[in-house]
């Protein structure tokens, strides 16, 4: 019998063939924003705080994962830190 294990996260993401295929995402949760970009060779992920989109607001943090399952869980991790150590 194959043992899958089951990581529970804070935040819902995609998963990895979704950003493989060059999609970004974005999400929020009560004032605390993220944003994932592929950029092709890499992907970034952005957060920043309120009420308004990232356009208007200024970045709180940003970080570049590898584009591979290693750096999804890397940015569940990193998104959740820093929702953990925000400033709302």
């Amino acid at each position: 019998m194959l043992e899958v294990e089951l990581t529970e996260h804070l935040f819902d993401l995609p998963r990895l063939d979704y950003f493989e295929a060059g999609n970004g995402y974005s999400g929020s949760w009560e004032g605390f924003n993220y944003r994932i970009f592929n950029e092709k060779e890499n992907l970034r992920a952005i957060v920043w705080y309120g009420p308004n989109c990232s356009d208007k607001s200024e970045v709180a943090a940003e970080q570049s994962f590898s584009i591979d399952q290693e750096g999804l869980e890397r940015i569940h991790q990193w998104l959740e830190e820093q929702q953990k150590s925000g400033r709302l």
